[in-house]
């Protein structure tokens, strides 16, 4: 089988060797066109080229221009286009496409594996197309044929004159007919000892009939003879007469086939002509011609069968191998197709489908497409049929979150096509999906680290920007503090001095003056007051700094590898961080084991997975308070220990508690009991994945609905 021809256009030289280079493995004949006048020119002088991949934006001549003009072409209209593009989300785009015939488009920058599943399956379709066409013609014929023998009403013909059995056979099946008439049954005397073929030619010696034919038929037929004079010479039977011709073959198989007989008194012949009615040139082909000319050399006895216009077998064969090849296409890719029509009805689906619906093959058979998406938060059903009927362009794409039938949540993406018959009704439905539930996942989960590592990297410039002038402001508070203690013990010495003085004149008005400035001034107050001021100060710069230190340690980033690590630590620095989230409505408790063992761990996705924890506690308590209106603060307690195997954490709060029938989800991604617009799903998700996949420990939780919450973190040694 020659390998299917493709034209790819676009005026980027390197678009098409990508494109070649990811289509190499599928063996194509692949000719390139750098314009759309040149893929027209291609197209006008090379047949059999089976799919179309055209760029849109390119310099003349533009992908859409290019392609109307190839539809108006009556003879390239039917070559499937499947558009190049890097702007496919733009519904005018979308819509003048489908407008002007294109089957898909392929999206810039291209996945490998998608381009080659959507060349592949329109090639197959384009296959099957051609091959039904062909067989339909085929199956069109023999129907023909097959009507003129099955519905004769009579079986047998005896006559004494050709004039009567001419009349008799062409009164019975004239009305059926639809082929040339094979009259094998004329007889030539046998002194002239020949064989011919005759298609319309009148001799003086015209075959029996032709006349009464050529003035009774208004259409051509065919039909099975055998003279019976020919039989009874040699005392066989009509059918062991048949068996000895060597075109019986073609026949036999038939079990309602005719046999019209004839007899022509006493006369025996031992040669016949074939004569052939024939009102379109064209309506015997050259093998046709070849198998009488045969049949005319090796004939015996007289017979004319009706034969199969196509082997029937082989025509089976190849529709099964190329359904099969379509079938093992569409079973390859992991997308789900569905073809279904438009009452509802499901007429195919691959094993895709099967997979991520959960839905049995046997089972997927009695459904119709609307009880196969159950449609998480909505009323109602997901109806792809209006949404298709809906549609102005016939095609849409389409977004939905499902429950599967085990009940896990599923994000289901896809693109749904309609398929018009002839007379532009619609027939059918092609819907792609695929789950993009993990997908999600991982994309929320990276957007998630993403903002985590960009407060990160913010925080750790601040923690750098505000730890600079808390340096020299610390120093400073310590120099005053040495200060004011330095000038308190002089200032006590002059007072101690002065009381020394003689109690002169003089001097009685100096002390009096010197101690009236002081009780002025308030000096002893402010020599206690300077004292506790630079103390507060002292101490309001080593939290800041220990809040900045915190802030840097936590968002430290780091290169995704384990190292040794303090989890006390790690606490430690989670909860100065997070004190702003707790400090009103918790009172947050440490019991950490002195001597903890370090271990090593990706350090900032341990101080993440406690953040997460603490905020969770947080919101809990808060939404407990918020129905009871006790006034009273809850409580949050972290609480390490280890053994021999593992570094343990203990998260425990007094908050809402976890009922039974969530208890099994809360590790589930986007499960949340919180309002819509509250949360999000993924922070113990993101746990799990931390602690469980990325760290090989374990993590478990205990819970009583309206008392407490205890996660286990479990982390090796």
């Amino acid at each position: 089988m020659n390998a299917p021809k493709i034209l790819i256009v676009d005026d980027q030289d390197i678009n098409l060797i990508l494109i070649k280079k990811n289509l190499k493995e599928l063996e194509l004949d692949i000719i390139a066109a750098t314009s759309g006048y040149e893929a027209i020119e291609i197209l006008k002088s090379v047949s059999d080229i089976e799919l179309i991949l055209m760029d849109i934006h390119m310099s003349g001549l533009n992908g859409f221009e290019t392609v109307k003009i190839i539809k108006e072409n009556v003879q390239l209209a039917d070559i499937p286009v499947i558009f190049v593009t890097a702007y496919y989300d733009q519904a005018d785009y979308i819509k003048q496409g489908y407008n002007l015939g294109a089957y898909d488009y392929i999206i810039k920058p291209f996945d490998k594996n998608t381009l080659i599943g959507k060349v592949r399956l329109y090639l197959s379709l384009v296959r099957e197309q051609k091959i039904n066409k062909v067989q339909s013609a085929k199956l069109k014929d023999m129907n023909r044929s097959l009507n003129i023998l099955n519905e004769c009403n009579t079986a047998l013909v005896y006559a004494e004159s050709e004039n009567e059995i001419f009349n008799a056979f062409t009164s019975i099946i004239v009305d059926k007919a639809g082929y040339p008439l094979v009259w094998i049954g004329k007889l030539i005397d046998s002194e002239e000892n020949k064989v011919k073929i005759k298609l319309i030619s009148y001799t003086s010696k015209e075959p029996i009939g032709t006349s009464t034919l050529s003035n009774s038929l208004s259409e051509p037929f065919e039909c099975i003879c055998i003279n019976s004079s020919v039989a009874d010479k040699d005392n066989l039977s009509i059918s062991e007469c048949m068996k000895k011709c060597d075109i019986s073959k073609n026949f036999r198989k038939y079990s309602n086939h005719r046999i019209l007989t004839m007899r022509f008194g006493k006369h025996h012949f031992s040669q016949f002509v074939i004569n052939i009615y024939v009102p379109d040139d064209n309506i015997l082909s050259e093998n046709e011609m070849e198998l009488l000319n045969s049949i005319s050399q090796s004939l015996v006895y007289g017979q004319s069968a009706l034969s199969d216009k196509f082997d029937r077998k082989k025509y089976q064969q190849e529709l099964f191998r190329e359904k099969e090849e379509l079938s093992t296409t569409l079973n390859s890719i992991t997308d789900g197709v569905i073809f279904f029509q438009p009452n509802g009805k499901i007429m195919y689906f691959n094993n895709a489908a099967t997979e991520i619906l959960e839905i049995k093959p046997d089972s997927f058979k009695e459904l119709l497409i609307f009880d196969l998406f159950e449609v998480e938060g909505e009323s109602g059903l997901f109806n792809p049929i209006d949404m298709i009927q809906n549609s102005d362009t016939g095609d849409i794409k389409f977004q939905i979150n499902i429950l599967s039938k085990s009940g896990k949540k599923l994000i289901l993406s896809g693109k749904m096509a309609e398929i018009k018959s002839n007379d532009k009704y619609l027939s059918g439905i092609t819907m792609f999906f695929q789950d993009i539930t993990e997908q999600t996942r991982l994309s929320n989960e990276l957007s998630l680290a993403q903002k985590m590592e960009s407060v990160g990297r913010l925080a750790s410039g601040i923690a750098h920007e505000i730890n600079t002038p808390l340096q020299f402001i610390g120093d400073n508070n310590y120099f005053l503090n040495d200060a004011s203690e330095s000038l308190t013990k002089y200032l006590n010495h002059v007072d101690n001095e002065l009381k020394k003085l003689k109690t002169t004149d003089i001097c009685k008005v100096l002390i009096s003056n010197i101690q009236e400035i002081k009780n002025d001034l308030n000096i002893e107050f402010l020599l206690s007051e300077i004292k506790n001021a630079v103390k507060s100060n002292l101490d309001g710069i080593q939290r800041v700094s220990k809040i900045v230190m915190a802030m840097k340690n936590f968002a430290h980033p780091s290169e995704k590898q384990k190292i040794l690590s303090d989890i006390n630590n790690a606490i430690e620095t989670t909860a100065v961080i997070s004190n702003n989230e707790w400090k009103y409505d918790c009172d947050l408790v440490l019991e950490l084991e002195p001597e903890l063992p370090h271990i090593y761990a990706v350090f900032d996705e341990i101080n993440q997975v406690l953040l997460n924890m603490i905020i969770n506690s947080v919101h809990a308590i808060q939404e407990k308070e918020k129905s009871l209106e006790t006034g009273k603060k809850g409580r949050i307690s972290i609480r390490t220990s280890s053994d021999e195997d593992f570094v343990k954490i203990e998260i425990t709060d007094s908050g809402t508690g976890i009922s039974k029938e969530n208890i099994t989800k809360i590790f589930d991604p986007f499960f949340t009991t919180k309002p819509v617009g509250k949360g999000t799903g993924q922070g113990l998700p993101i746990v799990h994945d931390i602690i469980v996949n990325k760290h090989k420990g374990r993590l478990s939780v205990e819970s009583e609905f309206g008392e407490f919450t205890k996660f286990t973190l479990q982390l090796p040694r």
